[in-house]
């Protein structure tokens, strides 16, 4: 999960970069994060624990920290990365921007037993938390088409909020 959430995004943006910076035309970083990394506190930010090291030492696997620190670990790196690309005149046409689509309905809960994603879901409907991912894309929708050089936005639910 930390693979598909932070480091894939990482090595990614690490290798377009510079062909992005060097590019004329405007162009962004557009990561998509999650609320859920609000749940990770401050003393359990470790090296143990981004690695995941804490974590393969324990008899289950815990699912939903794991995606909490990923996501985490991918908001520091959009915040960074948008600090940096601020700081670089070369980089003044590269926008960097996070994401939170909200809760949508995905196969996220697959490896959980299938009455427990249910009733999960179900309790998200019946709060009006769960959005169809054809609704949930479209805050995602919205900083690929955002104007360029936006600067210290964070597109979460269809909504866009300063950051930074």
């Amino acid at each position: 999960m930390m693979s598909t959430n932070y480091l894939g995004p990482f090595c990614l943006t690490k290798l377009l970069l510079p062909l992005l910076e060097q590019s004329p035309i405007p162009s962004r970083v557009v990561n998509v994060t999650s609320f859920t990394h609000r749940n990770v506190s401050s003393m359990e930010v470790t090296g143990e624990t981004i690695s995941g090291k804490y974590f393969s030492k324990l008899s289950s696997y815990p699912f939903a920290h794991v995606y909490e620190y990923s996501k985490l670990c991918l908001l520091l790196l959009t915040y960074e990365l948008h600090r940096r690309v601020g700081l670089v005149e070369k980089s003044q046409n590269v926008s960097v921007i996070a994401v939170d689509p909200g809760v949508v309905k995905t196969n996220i809960m697959r490896e959980i037993p299938s009455c427990l994603s249910w009733l999960a879901f179900s309790i998200l409907k019946l709060l009006g938390l769960l959005q169809s991912p054809e609704v949930g894309v479209r805050s995602v929708l919205d900083a690929v088409h955002a104007p360029p050089n936006l600067k210290k936005k964070f597109f979460a639910t269809c909504f866009l909020v300063k950051f930074g």
